[in-house]
């Protein structure tokens, strides 16, 4: 059973959040998440509001009302032959979908070499009022391939997370990324906040075996992580979609045979949710 660190955060140690994405993408991630949630494995995950079972995903909510959930903000639809577009009207020439006129860009590069800034927050923002309407209340905003966390849209995400008042997940090398004037701008005002800056944003090796995912646990330097995973339960709907289906489901089964807290407490690692980041 995981136990969160629960003194004020020192980042001369190891911070880790474990964290869940793609929550809602399909049926089984949110089965997955329950089922991890409720053995102890992991705290922290976010859903896709764009998504077909979303409404069902923010459930998650009522049900485990201790769990740090927040929204992966979508900007993009991955899949061939699965689809999902914005959640606020948009017209074809908004640059935010392709040629379908309905669906998003598959890659993050179309969406940021075709997508107006304005565009693109209207879009984030309905996200956010769509999960509040169903009752959802995000303990933070990521980035669905990080595609609002690129150059183009981070200070525009920075400026919602402001407005209401939720945490955004950004890194040091994001932030640097910005125009000099920018990333100084931000990276002050998050720490004049109190707001969290990630030291690293990386995904978990769960595909390795478990000497190599200790060792890389090991090798974390003092900071702050977020370490990411796709865990799915096993079925048939992600799997006739993508071959990727075997991976996520793999990750599932890693996920269920980890022990989380017994390896923090072995080298010493804080494991955090965003409401002991502060």
């Amino acid at each position: 059973m995981i136990i969160l660190a629960n003194n004020k955060m020192d980042l001369n140690e190891v911070n880790v959040i474990l964290h869940v994405d793609d929550i809602g993408m399909v049926q089984p991630s949110i089965s997955a998440f329950a089922k991890l949630y409720s053995s102890g494995k992991i705290l922290s995950g976010s859903l896709m509001a764009p998504c077909p079972w979303f409404a069902m995903a923010a459930q998650l909510q009522q049900k485990y009302p201790e769990a740090d959930l927040g929204l992966h903000l979508t900007l993009t639809s991955e899949w061939a032959g699965y689809r999902w577009g914005p959640v606020a009207p948009v017209s074809t020439t908004s640059g935010l979908v392709d040629n379908s006129g309905r669906y998003f860009h598959r890659c993050n590069l179309d969406v940021c070499e075709q997508a107006g800034i304005e565009t693109v927050t209207t879009e984030l923002n309905a996200q956010i009022e769509l999960a509040k309407n169903l009752g959802f209340n995000p303990s933070h905003l990521d980035g669905h391939m990080f595609t609002c966390q690129q150059a183009k849209f981070l200070p525009s995400l920075l400026d919602l997370a402001l407005e209401h008042k939720i945490p955004a997940v950004c890194s040091r090398q994001q932030l640097n990324a910005l125009p000099e004037n920018t990333g100084q701008f931000w990276h002050k005002r998050l720490k004049q906040l109190g707001l969290p800056v990630f030291d690293t944003i990386s995904r978990l090796p769960l595909n390795r075996d478990e000497q190599v995912l200790k060792a890389f646990f090991n090798h974390l330097p003092s900071g702050l992580h977020y370490l990411y995973a796709h865990p799915l339960k096993p079925g048939t709907e992600l799997s006739a979609i993508t071959l990727q289906a075997e991976e996520r489901v793999a990750e599932y089964h890693a996920l269920m045979n980890f022990d989380p807290a017994n390896l923090a407490a072995a080298l010493n690692i804080k494991l955090r949710s965003f409401n002991t980041l502060s």
